[in-house]
């Protein structure tokens, strides 16, 4: 465990009693569960330099009430000397930096606090959020709900869901530290920089600040409340402002810097094909493919105010259930407005594809096999993007014949994309499947024993619980039941308002592909280079071959060995004891 600074290791009011007792690395994600009084050793006893007297012997008839007697006096003293020598949560203290880079000393209490007060936003936020989209599914034939389909939902759609996927990272953060997940690493980032406390506080305080507007918007369209035009622009400019103030909000884990190198990491997607392709961009990438609808909200939010057909839309009107000017810029019926449509929905694919595309032609140079993997990822966005050119080319008039090549290149790009997350993202699945897929995609296969149990039907070397793959599997395969419902523009399987709750969905599931991808990642970078060291090590005569303790054991103790210098860092939540 790294030592805590010169400047910090005196404490005269902490004896080393009470450090025996928390002396914990994991201790910031498992909390003590008791407190030894000052004086007592880690095994809980205590001393005491007074006795109690003993009474006189009692008469015969008298003795089992006296002896009654003196014991529950003895336990009443015993409990008033423990009660005198505890020490308060307050006064132990520990280091720790709650996610920044200076690591300080804290109380426990502080401790319990600050993680206390996290699960408690994310929770309050994600109830808003449900109630929220429990609110349009069920109003949608309120005029309301309508109002807000009709002009502002897609504004509202944008900022919650970007909100809620905040929420999302911060638990992913939490999940990947907790579980030894180095992504600091495997994503480039600075821990210090990249912190769930941050995060959360701030995708939470966004919730919050869009579903007030929303409820005034709501209360305004039923007259209870004036200006309703006035809502939603405000929840559009205090958003901007908070995420592009030049400042800290939090300047105790420099949230600023946060969003700078967020934005960074956008600007670098967004130039895809012409810079190098990371991890850390195609991840962001691959997260902008589950915010389709973002773009085209985006596009539309910005049409409406640059446009000026926000502010001359006038009232809403029940009885024609409209408002009194309806759109005219913005819409279809315009071919400027129509093409940006087209565009912006397939951007996101686009881009990634480019990634894949520039990814291929560096591996193709430097004679690599895995271009191959980057083919073949080439050909899933392809699948995806076909889906949603059929739904832009789709009408009202379209014949059953066109609606059912929508529907099969649905069936096709969704299966593909579920196999693909399975199988090469997450690198699970039995174990003849496992090694054909990766001698597909050019990456090595190790050979070892035949595998049973988790480890043939996942693979040996696991970081996380079993049960969690397969609920991961399940989930990754119900969301991409309705993917792509959701990624297409023109579709009109479900009403606009539902496209709240896919789009909920569909993020969900990319959190949980996130779990697994970075965790995936982590380990097969160790087994590259387990593998390499020991074939410097031990060079293999021709025609030999490893056992399998080459394949899974050394790389089960290079990652457990990982893991363990995870627990001690002091980054983005990690703790020291003093």
């Amino acid at each position: 465990m790294p030592s805590p600074p010169a400047e910090l290791t005196t404490r005269a009011e902490t004896t080393e009693a009470e450090r025996s007792c928390v002396a914990d690395e994991n201790a910031w994600t498992h909390p003590p569960s008791f407190i030894c009084p000052p004086g007592a050793d880690s095994s809980g006893s205590s001393s005491s330099s007074s006795e109690t007297p003993t009474p006189a012997r009692p008469s015969s008839s008298a003795a089992p009430i006296m002896r009654t007697i003196a014991s529950v006096g003895s336990m009443l003293e015993s409990l008033q000397s423990s009660k005198a020598t505890v020490a308060p949560v307050a006064s132990l203290k520990l280091y720790d930096g709650l996610g920044s880079d200076q690591v300080r000393e804290i109380t426990v209490d502080r401790l319990k606090w600050a993680f206390f007060s996290l699960g408690l936003r994310a929770g309050v936020a994600s109830t808003l959020f449900v109630l929220l989209v429990g609110f349009v599914i069920a109003g949608s034939e309120t005029a309301s709900v309508e109002a807000i389909a009709a002009l502002y939902y897609p504004l509202f759609r944008a900022m919650l869901l970007l909100s809620y996927f905040g929420i999302l990272f911060g638990v992913l953060l939490f999940a990947w530290k907790r579980c030894g997940i180095d992504y600091t690493a495997i994503l480039g980032v600075d821990g210090g920089r990249t912190n769930v406390h941050a995060v959360v506080r701030a995708s939470t305080s966004l919730m919050g600040l869009n579903f007030s507007a929303f409820v005034l918007y709501w209360l305004a369209l039923l007259r209870i409340v004036p200006h309703a035009h006035a809502w939603p622009a405000s929840a559009l400019l205090l958003t901007l402002a908070y995420l592009l103030w030049p400042f800290d909000h939090m300047a105790e884990w420099s949230d600023a810097a946060q969003r700078a190198d967020c934005a960074r990491c956008v600007g670098r997607v967004l130039l895809a094909g012409l810079v190098p392709t990371t991890f850390a961009s195609s991840f962001v990438a691959d997260i902008l493919t589950s915010m389709p609808k973002l773009f085209i909200d985006l596009l539309q939010t910005s049409c409406i105010y640059l446009s000026g057909e926000a502010l001359r839309s006038g009232d809403w009107d029940p009885q024609r259930r409209a408002f009194e000017r309806g759109l005219s810029v913005c819409t279809g019926d315009t071919p400027a407005y129509r093409h940006a449509f087209a565009l912006f929905s397939v951007l996101p694919f686009v881009l990634r594809a480019l990634q894949c595309g520039r990814q291929l032609r560096d591996a193709t140079a430097a004679g690599s096999p895995e271009w191959r993997r980057h083919a073949l990822n080439i050909a899933k966005y392809a699948a995806s993007l076909t889906v949603q050119v059929l739904s832009l080319i789709a009408s009202p008039e379209t014949p059953s014949s066109g609606r059912s090549l929508w529907l099969a290149a649905s069936c096709v790009s969704s299966l593909f994309a579920f196999l693909w997350d399975v199988l090469v993202d997450w690198g699970l699945g039995p174990q003849p499947v496992r090694r054909a897929v990766r001698y597909a995609i050019g990456e090595p296969v190790y050979r070892g024993a035949a595998n049973s149990g988790a480890a043939f039907w996942l693979r040996p070397v696991r970081a996380l619980p079993t049960l969690w793959y397969f609920v991961g599997i399940c989930v990754d395969l119900v969301a991409r039941l309705t993917w792509a419902v959701y990624i297409s523009p023109h579709q009109r399987v479900v009403q606009a308002n539902v496209t709240l709750l896919l789009g909920a969905i569909e993020l969900s599931r990319r959190a949980s592909w996130g779990l697994f991808r970075l965790e995936w990642e982590q380990i097969r970078r160790k087994s590259v280079e387990v593998h390499a060291d020991d074939a410097r090590r031990q060079p293999l005569l021709p025609g030999a071959r490893r056992g399998p303790s080459t394949t899974h054991d050394l790389i089960s103790a290079a990652l457990s060995q990982n893991i363990r210098s995870m627990t001690t860092r002091a980054s983005a939540g990690g703790m020291h004891v003093k």
